[in-house]
Parts: C-alpha cells; structure tokens; sequence
C-alpha cells in the first residue's frame, strides 16, 4: 500500500510540473535544428508616421533646397531630426520642398527612398538621401516584467522582440492568448496570438507596426494568484504533513 501510495503522489506531481512547464515554454514543438522561410517585412508609412528626409549631394548649394534647414542640419539626431522631419497627414501625403505635394501612405521605406532618388535625379547628380520615420512605437501592457511604450530605433520590430525590451512576460502571463490591437487605415483590429506555437513566426502579425498595442493577461486573475502564491507554503506544508502521516500509520 505504501509503495502504491507513493507511486501516485510522484504520479500526480509529475503530472503538475508537467502542465505548469508547457504553459510557459515558448515555441513548443521544435526537436533539433530546422529551417522555416520567414516572412518578408517591411513596415508601410502611414498617416500621424513623422520622417526624416535629409538630402545631400556633391554640391551642398544644390541640395540645400531640398532641406528643410539647410544642408547643415545632416546629423540624425536632436534639432536636426525636429527640424528635418515631415509629419504625415490625413491624407497620406507630405510637402517636400521644390517637388510639392507627395503621396507616401502605403509605400515602404524603401519605395519612399526610391522614388525621392528619381525626382531628385531632375535636379541633382547622384543624390544621397536619408530616409527614416522616427516615431515608430509600440506599446506593451499587463503581465510583463516593465509595461510601457518603447521608440523603436530599427527599421522594424519584432513580437518578441516588443516582449524582451518590457522585460519579458511574468510567470503568471497567458502566453497562449495575447491580444495584439494594431489601427490601419483608421480601422481597429483585435488578434489573438498563441506565443507556445511556431506558426507565430509565419504570422503577418509577428512583425510589429507602428503603434501597435499588445495587451499580456494572466493565466488567473490577479486575487487568484494572490491567494495562490499566499498559500503555496502552506499547501506544501499540509502535503508534506499527510505523506509523512500515511507512511507512519501504513508501517
């Protein structure tokens, strides 16, 4: 009796520390080495985005127009950023100087980039441009380690990435349903996201865009894991107490 006893007491705690274990583990189902094609991203400018644009060429004369303050202002950083940036309006567009009015919601850094290069070229040989939005923010809530909103200094970020900058999730966080509330073209929308399945990864979700808000819930409610961590002593205690008690009394 007392080895059956026994049996089912390590039976049930391993059990426990079992399903306390694949609650917490990330991007479960990996064995060994493999290879996914990830998915390409590249965020879209959007209306409220700010930009840097600086321009330089050969000739610091010729570009000078096409700054906001002068060709003097080139370093990414402090006034010349401030002073340097263009804010996107409702209508997705920006006025940059000489060339006027342009439509840039919806196209990447990169098309951006280009497609200032090839207006430029009228006016300018072979033009140097920067090109960079410097509001790029995301902001993460709940059960994490440090909740707040982050600038983002690279060019895209990615889900959890967001996580390890807030210090990562609390071992009381529901990874298996994270809310992700991401706004485009005015319009909300609300996705779950299972952070212990791989398939994250090849989510269009995985990569964050600007503003993105993600929301960490717990597993239990917060007076449910008070009580919990407040009597865990305790229950191992009275355990501890009865496994010692069977055996006496089963001798």
């Amino acid at each position: 009796m007392k080895i059956n006893f026994l049996l089912i007491v390590g039976v049930l705690l391993l059990l426990t520390s079992c399903a306390s274990k694949k609650k917490v583990i990330y991007l479960q189902g990996i064995d060994g080495t493999s290879a996914s094609e990830m998915v390409k991203f590249e965020p879209k400018i959007q209306m409220d985005d700010i930009i840097y644009i600086n321009v330089s060429a050969e000739s610091i004369e010729a570009a000078s127009p096409f700054n906001l303050r002068g060709q003097s202002e080139q370093a990414v950083g402090g006034n010349a950023v401030q002073f340097s940036s263009y804010l996107v309006n409702n209508q997705g567009e920006i006025t940059f100087p000489v060339l006027g009015v342009i439509h840039v919601a919806g196209l990447t850094k990169t098309a951006l980039h280009d497609l200032l290069k090839q207006r430029l070229e009228e006016y300018l040989k072979d033009p140097i441009l920067i090109v960079r939005v410097v509001n790029f923010k995301v902001t993460v809530m709940g059960e994490v380690k440090n909740p707040g909103s982050f600038t983002i200094q690279s060019d895209r970020i990615t889900l959890m990435e967001a996580l390890a900058q807030a210090g990562d999730l609390t071992p009381v966080a529901n990874r298996e349903n994270i809310l992700l509330i991401r706004e485009e073209s005015g319009v909300k929308s609300y996705n779950r996201i299972n952070l212990t399945d791989t398939a994250i990864m090849q989510s269009p979700l995985y990569y964050l865009k600007q503003n993105d808000l993600i929301i960490v819930e717990p597993r239990f409610t917060k007076p449910e894991s008070s009580v919990v961590g407040a009597n865990l002593p305790l229950t191992l205690s009275v355990v501890s107490l009865m496994v010692t008690l069977t055996l006496l009394v089963t001798r």
